[in-house]
């Protein structure tokens, strides 16, 4: 009977956390920082995982914008389109079309598509595009490659191995997507009211230097990597500071947080590569100060900052804003190289 409760309980559980999908991605990212969409894509792998008993791979981490599907089975057999839309008939339809009329070589390395898909009224007039009336070079049947959150629930009442796995994955992802929204709010609220409080825009408590046009100069630049440089206490944090202020998503660090730790995980007490995956296409703005500080640490120091930039390259709504005095920018001349940092110096 406990095992059977335990069963019914994990149902239950399963059900309506799939059911209402949107609405508790919603009540899990309470602070609205993430993109439904991507964190239903990425729920996508992990369900996709278990229901073939294989992984996947996000293509368009592979190649940018891969046309028409999303995910790749590690046999390299199974596509998958995953899709939010609301008129599915439409989008598979579209899609398969697509597909047919694709001019890009590898669109012809497709030979099925499976589509994962969020539940909703249009499902029922999904029809099959098979024998006569197939588009393109293979059948699509709605019983076989539509994969909807109502069939998930359905196979996870008959199926106990599915069922127990996919609980433990619902659970997880919970508790993720909950945890790391709370932490980004917390970094990105300490970034404001702790570090960029921390820099003073006032000289001896009574004016500040017009610096509009070089803080403009900056705001419009197309880099995604800027580096102001100058002399002691020729402003440079405080341009940083009026360049970054307005910025919701901002995380602020010393310079001598990399020699403090190890690991850049460590620095924002976060995940950053799984933040900026779940940001997705939301701007988000590193700011270290007084980079100074590292140009005579240990190399570790300059491979952690490093570590960042290489990060941060493959996500092109972040960017990496710092302030570094002139006479140690030649430490940072490798990473100016590699990563074409744009220099803008201070009088």
């Amino acid at each position: 009977d406990s095992i059977m409760m335990e069963s019914a309980e994990r149902v239950s559980y399963i059900t309506e956390y799939i059911a209402a999908y949107e609405s508790k991605i919603k009540l899990c990212n309470k602070n609205g920082l993430f993109d439904s969409a991507k964190l239903f894509e990425l729920f996508a792998i992990e369900v996709c995982a278990l229901w073939f008993g294989q992984s996947f791979q996000n293509l368009n981490t592979k190649i940018p914008n891969y046309p028409y599907v999303d995910l790749l089975s590690r046999d390299k057999q199974i596509f998958v389109q995953v899709s939010t839309v609301q008129n599915v008939p439409t989008k598979i339809k579209d899609t398969l079309e697509n597909i047919k009329n694709g001019k890009k070589e590898y669109v012809s390395d497709i030979k099925e598509v499976y589509f994962f898909v969020l539940h909703n009224d249009t499902i029922d007039d999904v029809k099959d595009y098979a024998g006569d009336s197939r588009i393109g070079k293979f059948d699509f049947e709605q019983a076989k490659h539509l994969i909807t959150t109502q069939k998930i629930v359905a196979r996870a009442m008959s199926d106990v191995e599915f069922q127990n796995a996919l609980c433990d994955l619902l659970e997880r992802e919970n508790k993720r997507v909950y945890d790391l929204s709370n932490k980004l709010a917390i970094e990105f609220e300490n970034s404001r009211a702790i570090g960029l409080c921390g820099i003073d825009t006032f000289i001896n408590d009574e004016y500040e230097i017009d610096r509009t046009s070089i803080v403009e100069k900056i705001k419009s630049s197309q880099s995604q990597f800027i580096s102001v440089r100058g002399e002691a206490g020729s402003g440079k944090s405080v341009v940083c500071k009026k360049v970054v202020e307005d910025e919701p998503c901002l995380l602020f660090a010393r310079a001598e947080r990399f020699v403090e730790e190890t690991d850049i995980d460590g620095i924002w007490h976060l995940n950053i590569s799984e933040a900026l995956t779940y940001l997705n296409q939301r701007k988000v703005i590193f700011f270290i100060d007084s980079l100074e500080f590292i140009a005579d640490a240990s190399k570790s120091k300059l491979d952690l900052l490093q570590s960042l930039y290489e990060l941060v390259s493959k996500y092109p709504n972040a960017k990496i804003i710092t302030s570094c005095r002139s006479c140690d920018a030649t430490a940072f001349f490798a990473i100016d190289s590699k990563y074409s940092i744009e220099a803008v110096l201070i009088d």
